[in-house]
């Protein structure tokens, strides 16, 4: 034990006996550091044995703080098919993590891309499902949004984004009945956000209709009414000032890499170096939007494959190779692009399933991966990046670079392109993110098999960490032997 820092006896046995286990210590701690390749820091010693008095978990160097993690912007997780035990489990989890909105989506039909009628089916969910989805989330101080939306059977993907109904006169007649029923349950339930449509692209134009079914559902909810645009087709509707709040499906396509950094993907919000849009500077072109329609905007839906090639087309459910730090890296570039623009109201995650805890899970859910961890970091923490282009995961880990990945499979198959405007391949099959698909529908492009070996984790003994740790007992091995192992010399 240390006594003084200033004053250290050196007369007895028993003394210098200490001062060689400390030497051999010390070596021992500096071959251990300089294996890894880790920067040694200065420590200072206490003058005194008492122990500081605890401030709680310190903040890692590189990391500044601030007092409200969510700046006061939506932080939201789509948690679909809520309702049962587990789901219940996520909320808290949620919560914990910082969030502070729970997305809810309800699901009808129509018949084909010209029907003119939307109706329930089997797989939608009851009145008192989502009265008592709806209550849950409350009662676990979170706020709720509400987007009802259909699938349209025969439509490519089921997308509604390009649905032409023979009548639209008709169409809307029973899309305005669709919204006004769950605009009403939205009021009766405290929702805060209500959408009144969602990336239905094709009949974006029909501006008279759309501001009918606006003006119906302002008369029965009460709270902020949106309306979300897909990301291709920004500024296309014209009644965008008719709501107060402008959600933008952000499934931006940023990079062509498998595998690129932060400080990439930074740069890749200004100046997108995805093949489908190259060069587009997504950050101006939504800073636009909210300038020309005086509202605000949101992001409904935002989320990102936790694989390789997770950034070239995020609209797409590609599963390839797992790479949970890229999820990570991803979900801060948008956060640290974004946050601090007076027009940004912050962005509900696509999405959250509680079972997603599998090592080679290549889902959007970030649950039990690096992302939940960044999530937690920037929302419940506080915790900013010093630097920018710093990855928060790895300054709260203590690791300042992103690990190697362990035998990567470099030909891993990219994603292909699909049939959206301006990104188009005619006969390539739709598999969409998000709510393009009622939950469960949808099914990914085959890639490589994920690579169990590289999952972008921070928690575990890596390679380096077991060499410091054998290093280290190698020390206290030879520390003992200097200190007693020696038979007594004369004085």
């Amino acid at each position: 034990m240390v006594r003084n820092a200033r004053t250290v006896p050196t007369s007895a046995p028993r003394s210098r006996r200490a001062l060689q286990l400390a030497a051999a210590l010390g070596l021992a701690g500096t071959a251990a550091l300089g294996l890894t390749g880790t920067a040694a820091r200065a420590v200072t010693v206490p003058a005194t044995s008492e122990a500081p008095a605890s401030r709680g978990p310190a903040v890692p160097a590189g990391i500044t703080t601030v007092t409200d993690g969510t700046g006061g912007l939506t932080a939201g997780a789509a948690v679909p098919n809520m309702g049962s035990a587990a789901d219940d489990r996520a909320l808290a989890r949620i919560k914990a993590d910082g969030l502070n909105t729970v997305s809810l989506f309800v699901w009808w039909l129509t018949a084909g891309p010209t029907s003119d009628a939307v109706s329930p089916y089997q797989g939608t969910q009851s009145d008192a499902s989502l009265d008592a989805e709806i209550r849950t989330a409350r009662a676990d101080g979170l706020a709720v949004s509400l987007t009802p939306v259909f699938y349209c059977s025969g439509c490519q993907g089921g997308w509604r984004g390009t649905m032409e109904p023979a009548d639209a006169t008709v169409f809307f007649a029973a899309y305005g009945a669709f919204i006004d029923h769950y605009a009403t349950l939205a009021q009766r339930d405290g929702v805060s956000t209500f959408f009144v449509g969602s990336e239905m692209s094709s009949l974006e134009t029909d501006t008279s209709q759309w501001r009918t079914v606006i003006s119906g559902a302002r008369s029965r909810f009460h709270g902020t009414l949106a309306y979300e645009e897909n990301w291709d087709v920004l500024g296309q509707a014209r009644f965008l000032s008719d709501v107060d709040l402008i959600g933008v499906s952000a499934y931006f396509p940023l990079d062509d890499e498998a595998s690129p950094d932060l400080t990439r993907l930074l740069g890749d919000w200004t100046s997108s170096q995805s093949s489908s849009a190259p060069g587009s500077n997504w950050a101006q072109e939504l800073a636009g939007l909210a300038q020309s329609t005086g509202r605000p905007i949101v992001f409904g839906e935002a989320g990102y494959m936790s694989g390789d090639f997770a950034a070239r087309q995020p609209f797409l459910d590609f599963h390839g190779q797992a790479d949970w730090q890229l999820q990570a890296d991803l979900y801060q570039a948008l956060l640290q692009t974004f946050s601090g623009r007076s027009w940004w109201k912050g962005v509900d995650w696509w999405e959250w399933f509680a079972s997603s805890d599998a090592a080679n899970d290549d889902s959007r859910s970030p649950a039990g991966k690096t992302a939940e961890s960044l999530l937690k970091d920037w929302y419940a923490k506080g915790w900013r990046p010093a630097a920018p282009d710093q990855s928060l995961t790895l300054l709260a880990s203590g690791r300042a670079a992103a690990p190697a990945p362990a035998a990567r499979i470099e030909s891993a198959s990219a994603p292909s392109s699909v049939t959206i405007p301006g990104v188009v391949a005619p006969d390539s099959p739709l598999v969409l993110a998000g709510a393009g698909l009622p939950p469960g529908t949808g099914s990914g492009s085959a890639g490589a098999a994920p690579d169990p070996a590289y999952r972008g984790r921070l928690d575990g003994w890596d390679e380096a960490g077991l060499a410091s740790l054998l290093v280290l007992l190698a020390g206290l091995g030879a520390a003992v032997w200097m200190t007693f192992g020696r038979a007594p010399q004369a004085r």
